[in-house]
């Protein structure tokens, strides 16, 4: 009831958490969903109420939400900016359609979303991705998986998923730059030979050190998130509302 109130009411926003490559430019924003349950309370993360949703089946109208919410600060900003799909939305047809028409009336602001779904999607319903896919991007959408991890090489007909990006999940791109960390090295480095080796993008989840980014870097990951991303100092020329504000960087 606290959910299906949260967005009756309008009491949701997008957080915002820059994407940077190797050069510093912030490539896009992400924006997770967040929800006030209560009028008088702070907005909550997913955590918080993504399992009830899910329960009393939830998912679709929260993911239409946070595509709405995000069209619209594009269409404001004209900042790229992600959202996350979840599973239980995918298997829902009205959801896809809703989904499909809302993209069809803003053409303009949606050339500059991205979508991430989960691996899982990926491995265990590889054609709902291919389907979003088929939808979605001939209408400019780019469509990634995120929290990808060593399901990756298991992901049937990886290179014709539809996809433009993998991310690989923050707890495989921790402690990477002391002596005791060349297999973690070793392993990223397999996965972006596939992740590149397909024609994917590979992006690293939740970077918490400077030393941690100058590795993966080196390793050739496209692009990162986390707090050592979040803490660099915005490129000349990033664009407006690239900069997130210390309160929309708390997790």
């Amino acid at each position: 009831r606290r959910i299906a109130d949260a967005l009756a009411q309008g009491r949701a926003v997008l957080g915002a958490y820059p994407v940077r490559g190797a050069d510093g430019r912030v490539l896009h924003l992400d924006c997770p969903l967040r929800l006030q349950l209560e009028v008088t309370a702070g907005f909550a993360p997913a955590a918080q109420w993504m399992a009830p949703a899910a329960r009393n089946r939830q998912c679709a109208e929260l993911d239409l939400r946070a595509a709405q919410l995000a069209l619209a600060a594009i269409a404001r900003d004209d900042q790229p900016r992600c959202i996350n799909f979840s599973a239980q939305a995918l298997a829902d047809s009205d959801f896809m359609a809703a989904v499909s028409r809302l993209f069809e009336a803003a053409p303009q602001a949606t050339t500059r979303l991205w979508i991430d779904l989960p691996e899982t999607l990926a491995l265990e319903h590889p054609m709902r991705v291919r389907e979003a896919a088929r939808r979605w991007r001939p209408l400019g959408v780019y469509l990634g998986l995120e929290h990808v991890g060593p399901g990756l090489g298991r992901v049937p007909r990886l290179a014709e998923l539809g996809i433009d990006c993998v991310r690989i999940d923050a707890r495989f791109v921790q402690a990477l730059a002391g002596s005791g960390a060349g297999d973690a090295r070793a392993y990223l480095a397999g996965l972006v030979r596939l992740a590149q080796g397909a024609g994917l993008q590979i992006c690293a989840e939740g970077v918490s050190s400077a030393a941690d980014l100058d590795v993966l870097w080196s390793l050739g990951f496209d692009a990162a998130s986390g707090p050592a991303v979040a803490r660099e100092p915005a490129s000349v020329g990033a664009g407006a509302g690239c900069q997130p504000t210390s309160a929309q960087c708390s997790v």
